[in-house]
C-alpha cells in the first residue's frame, strides 16, 4: 500500500522539472547567446562521457549467504574497492568503473594502450596546474595530447630503434580534473587512488621498465623529486606490490615541443643570441633523453 506522500512525490518532481525547463526556455528566448557551455577551465560538453553510477546498496544487502553459489562467492571475494559492479557498467574500461575520486570531471576515453615490449609509459594529457592551458580529451585519436606530441615521441624512440606502438601507454591519473580548483594534495590523493590501475597493468604485462613523463612524474614522485630527476633523466624505483620496477623520469613530449616553439619564435624575431642559446638547450636536452633511453631500455629479446 502506498502512502499519499509517496504517490504525490513523482508528480511534484515532474512539475518542478517542467517549471525549470520553462524558465530555461524563456531565458534562452530572451537572449540566445546567454548560455555558456563551458568556461575556459572546464571540458567541452561534447567530450564529456555520461556514466551512470547506481546508488550504493543498503547495508547488508550485498552480503553473500552461506548457501550462495560458488560464482557469487568468487565475485564477492574478488571485488575491487572503488570499482562498480560489472552488472551495472557492462564492459566499460576500468577507469570508467572506478569511483575512488568523487571530484573527477570525466574519465579518459582511452586511458590504456597495449604494446609488445615490457615497457610502460605513464603520462597525463589532461589539464594540470592552474596556469596551464585547458586540454581536451583527444585519447581516441592520439596517445599524447596532440599529433605533434605523438610525432615527437616517435622520433625520440626511433633514435633508439623503437617504434611507438611497441610500448604500453597509460594515462595517470586516468581521469580529467578541474586543474584550476586543484591543490597539490588533491593531485597526490588522485595519484594514490590511480596506482591500483597502474599496478594492475604492471602485473598483467610483467612490466620491466616505467617511463614517467611530465605531470604523471610530478603526481607520482612529488614536484621537487620529479623535477630533479627529469632535469637529468634520472631513475627511481616504483613499488608495484610484491616487487619494485625501475622508472626513467623524462620531460613530456609537450615540454619538448615547448622548447622547439621557443626556439622558433626567437629565430623568427631575429634574436640571434637568444635563439642560439635556445638551440643549444634543445639539442642538449634531446641528446640527454636519447642517451637515457638507450641506457634504460632492455635489449630486444
Amino acid at each position: 500500500m502506498q502512502t499519499k506522500s509517496s504517490t504525490n512525490a513523482p508528480q511534484t518532481e515532474a512539475a518542478e522539472l517542467g517549471r525549470v525547463l520553462r524558465d530555461f526556455a524563456h531565458a534562452l528566448q530572451a537572449d540566445p547567446h546567454a548560455l555558456i557551455a563551458a568556461f575556459a577551465s572546464e571540458p567541452d560538453p561534447d567530450f564529456v562521457q555520461l556514466v551512470y553510477h547506481p546508488p550504493a546498496a543498503a547495508p547488508g544487502s550485498g552480503a553473500v549467504s552461506p548457501g550462495a553459489s560458488g560464482a557469487a562467492r568468487i565475485a564477492a571475494a574478488t571485488a575491487v574497492p572503488g570499482v562498480q559492479s560489472g552488472i551495472a557498467t557492462g564492459d566499460l574500461p576500468a577507469n570508467f568503473r572506478c569511483d575512488l575520486c568523487p571530484d573527477r570531471m570525466y574519465p579518459v576515453r582511452r586511458y590504456n594502450r597495449e604494446g609488445r615490449r615490457r615497457i610502460l609509459v605513464l603520462y597525463h594529457s589532461g589539464s594540470f596546474g592552474a596556469r596551464g592551458p585547458a586540454r581536451l580529451d583527444r585519447s581516441r585519436e592520439t596517445i599524447f595530447g596532440s599529433p605533434e606530441e605523438d610525432d615527437l615521441f616517435t622520433r625520440m624512440l626511433g633514435a633508439v630503434n623503437l617504434e611507438i606502438d611497441e610500448l604500453h601507454y597509460q594515462e595517470y591519473p586516468a581521469c580529467h580534473f578541474n586543474a584550476v580548483r586543484s591543490a597539490p594534495d588533491d593531485w597526490s590523493q588522485r595519484g594514490e587512488h590511480c596506482l591500483s590501475h597502474v599496478r594492475d597493468t604492471i602485473s598483467r604485462h610483467d612490466i620491466e621498465l616505467l617511463i614517467l613523463t611530465g605531470p604523471a612524474a610530478v603526481i607520482l614522485l612529488g614536484e621537487e623529486r620529479a623535477r630533479a630527476l627529469s632535469a637529468e633523466c634520472g631513475r627511481a624505483m616504483i613499488s608495484a606490490g610484491e616487487r619494485e620496477v625501475p622508472a626513467l623520469v623524462m620531460r613530456s613530449p609537450a615540454a619538448l615541443i615547448a622548447l622547439e616553439t621557443k626556439r622558433k619564435r626567437l629565430q623568427e624575431r631575429g634574436e640571434e643570441q637568444s635563439a642560439a642559446a635556445a638551440v643549444a638547450e634543445e639539442k642538449r636536452i634531446k641528446k640527454q633523453v636519447v642517451a637515457a633511453l638507450k641506457a634504460a631500455v632492455p635489449p630486444t629479446p
